[in-house]
């Protein structure tokens, strides 16, 4: 026989029943409502809290139409890797993003900047008449089309690769098809394929092309800070576009707050 007592038995039910909490229990990912249960397993309803809103959108045109939709509250913030409309500047709950996708060219540049690639005579020319092909002068790709590698043991010999002079014991003499192979070319690419507002606009980034004449081969890298440089020229223009009257005295593009930078 048991040795608790009545009244224990009565205090122990209700710290029991102290501990017992409303619990929500959710019906599917699409409700409206959520399932109250009570301490006593009473049933009710009440409205679900709707979730943040993590929308994206497919260019800067509908990113636009957009914060005409929602009356220019909020503000813009562009990053060089999207364009975020953030809905709420208080809270910075709802978001809107536009991913901002860098093009073929841009991509090969950036891989080209950070190791020295350097690629057979053929390979190059290939890569200059497909992927960047309108972006580097005509005449230089028909000059590394037909330039001729040819070697020599006269002693110390020069090679002429614009202003450079490269001896060697055993020197290596290259000659373009098509004049002189200048040091430095101008490489004309847009930076990014996303829709928007000029994002598409070349801009012109400095690359040096080194030739390796004793392995008869090739390299073009984009100099130090150009890719950055080019970069920040797209989206300092897209923020001024933005941010200037479509028509002389009319009203902005966007008339919440644009911002150079990513929302915290």
């Amino acid at each position: 026989m048991s040795n608790v007592s009545g009244e224990a038995v009565r205090e122990i039910a209700e710290l029991a029943k102290q501990t017992l909490r409303a619990e929500a229990l959710e019906v599917d990912g699409f409700a409206r409502e959520v399932m109250v249960v009570g301490p006593d397993g009473s049933v009710g309803w009440r409205p679900k809290p709707p979730a943040n809103i993590r929308h994206r959108v497919e260019s800067v045109y509908d990113l636009v139409r957009l914060v005409e939709a929602e009356e220019h509250r909020g503000s813009l913030w562009i990053s060089p890797d999207a364009v975020t409309y953030v809905l709420d500047n208080e809270h910075r709950y709802d978001r809107v993003t536009c991913d901002l996708a860098t093009t073929d060219q841009f991509k090969n540049l950036t891989e080209m900047s950070q190791a020295m690639l350097w690629r057979p005579q053929k390979d190059l020319v290939w890569l200059l008449q497909t992927t960047f092909d309108g972006c580097v002068p005509a005449d230089l790709v028909k000059s590394l089309q037909y330039l001729k590698f040819s070697r020599t043991s006269e002693g110390h010999a020069t090679v002429t690769h614009g202003s450079d002079s490269m001896g060697n014991q055993v020197a290596a003499a290259c000659r373009g098809g098509n004049g002189e192979i200048p040091e430095y070319v101008n490489c004309d690419a847009p930076v990014y394929i996303t829709p928007g507002f000029g994002l598409q606009q070349k801009r012109r980034i400095r690359c040096r092309l080194l030739i390796d004449t004793d392995e008869q081969r090739l390299c073009l890298m984009p100099l130090p800070g150009e890719l950055d440089k080019a970069v920040q020229s797209v989206l300092s223009a897209l923020a001024e576009t933005l941010r200037t009257p479509e028509k002389p005295g009319g009203s902005a593009r966007v008339k919440c707050p644009v911002y150079l930078g990513a929302p915290g």
